[in-house]
């Protein structure tokens, strides 16, 4: 009915199409309200933002579909790996970002290496192979000096750009 309806077109309007995790936008307005609680109760939180490493290679050698088969194990991986509490969403292109509740920098920075672990652990099934990928994180803790949402993922982003350049499957924190 209407309501089903209702609830159907909010799904499609806050997942991303490909991955089925949050979009960005949806991701931004969880962070803006955790954000408020945060200040608000002087709790911590934290964003991990995660990138495929040589993900250009890999659309290059394999094809977009296999790109995109990539993406979407991916989700789907972190999705499962998570607390029920977190939060994770397509960011952009191929990076995904997640949000910690009560979580400050040195478990952020656990629960990343954690995750960095699982993806090196784990496969994507292509026709012929197992193909093997990893990815980098950028870990960030809001504390009571960050000024708002942007200012911590520009911190989670510059973290992130730290551990690009240490190599793949490298975990940095800001």
């Amino acid at each position: 009915g209407v309501v089903s309806n209702a609830r159907r077109l909010r799904e499609i309007s806050i997942r991303d199409s490909l991955t089925g995790v949050y979009n960005r936008r949806y991701f931004l307005e969880l962070a803006e309200r955790e954000f408020f609680v945060a200040k608000r109760y002087e709790d911590n939180f934290s964003v991990l933002i995660c990138d495929i490493d040589d993900f250009k290679a890999i659309n290059e050698k394999y094809g977009h579909l296999i790109g995109d088969k990539v993406l979407r194990t991916l989700a789907q991986t972190l999705a499962h790996t998570i607390r029920t509490t977190d939060t994770i969403a397509r960011y952009d292109g191929k990076r995904f970002a997640i949000l910690l509740p009560k979580i400050n920098l040195e478990n952020g920075k656990l629960t990343a290496l954690r995750l960095k672990k699982v993806i090196e652990d784990s496969s994507v099934s292509i026709p012929d192979e197992e193909l093997k990928y990893t990815i980098s994180i950028g870990v960030a803790e809001y504390n009571q000096e960050t000024l708002n949402i942007s200012d911590l993922l520009s911190k989670a982003e510059n973290a992130l750009d730290e551990a690009k350049k240490k190599g793949p499957s490298s975990v940095e924190a800001a």
